[in-house]
């Protein structure tokens, strides 16, 4: 009897079955993820708001990473990660604000956040700290392999 309790609390580990509560607390602290194209760390705070550094290809042909920095608020909604930017710029000085991007929540555990975005890949954030974590000081300073994936049309 005892196995099948640990099994059963196992298989719902990390899963988005929680309350929004109890993820909204989880997602609080500061946060990186690479996904080869991008990499960027975000401090989530327990006020709903985020603050996010990115850097990112917008075009493989003139290989050069734009960095971009944004702020916004985020919430959980049933299964969805949803990011508000309220204002963000990038080098060019481009700015962006009051767009949404929502994300289908994979997977929340102590150090892992996994999300699909509907028009990109499988997300992997991993947990750096608190929520008071310095973000100019945790931000990307460059892409790992940025170009390694790309074949020229």
């Amino acid at each position: 009897m005892v196995s099948v309790v640990l099994l059963l609390v196992e298989a719902s580990a990390g899963t988005p079955a929680r309350t929004p509560g109890v993820l909204d607390r989880e997602l609080v602290g500061a946060w990186e993820a690479d996904i080869g194209s991008a990499r960027w760390a975000i401090v989530r705070r327990s006020d709903h708001t985020f603050s996010e550094i990115r850097l990112e290809i917008r075009d493989y042909s003139v290989k050069k990473t734009t960095r971009v920095t944004a702020s916004g608020t985020w919430s959980i909604r049933g299964k969805s990660y949803v990011k508000r930017y309220h204002q963000g710029s990038d080098a060019s000085g481009k700015t962006v604000t009051q767009r949404d991007r929502s994300a289908t929540i994979v997977r929340v555990a102590s150090d892992v956040f996994d999300y699909h975005e509907s028009d990109g890949p499988l997300v992997r954030e991993r947990r750096l700290g608190g929520e008071d974590m310095n973000l100019q000081k945790i931000a990307p300073r460059n892409l790992r392999r940025p170009f390694a994936d790309y074949v020229p049309q």
